[in-house]
């Protein structure tokens, strides 16, 4: 019996970053600050790049922020 692989199809960086609602230069600068908090990517070739589309949903799953809950007014 074989192991079947499902092959994502990866996506280049200027349709990562309308997935993201960003622009696709802000990707290519996160790319080079390592210390950012990053979507992961693949580099495919010296000059290709491309991401996963579940990557992109984790990566975005991981940053929600729970909305605050409301204080009592001060008085």
């Amino acid at each position: 019996m074989q192991s079947q692989e499902t092959t994502e199809v990866l996506i280049d960086t200027k349709q990562a970053a309308a997935l993201l609602g960003l622009s696709p230069i802000t990707l290519t600068i996160w790319r080079c600050d390592r210390e950012k908090d990053q979507p992961r990517f693949v580099r495919v070739g010296k000059k290709s790049i491309r991401y996963s589309p579940s990557e992109l949903s984790r990566w975005v799953a991981a940053r929600q922020v729970a909305p605050a809950a409301k204080r009592k007014p001060r008085g």
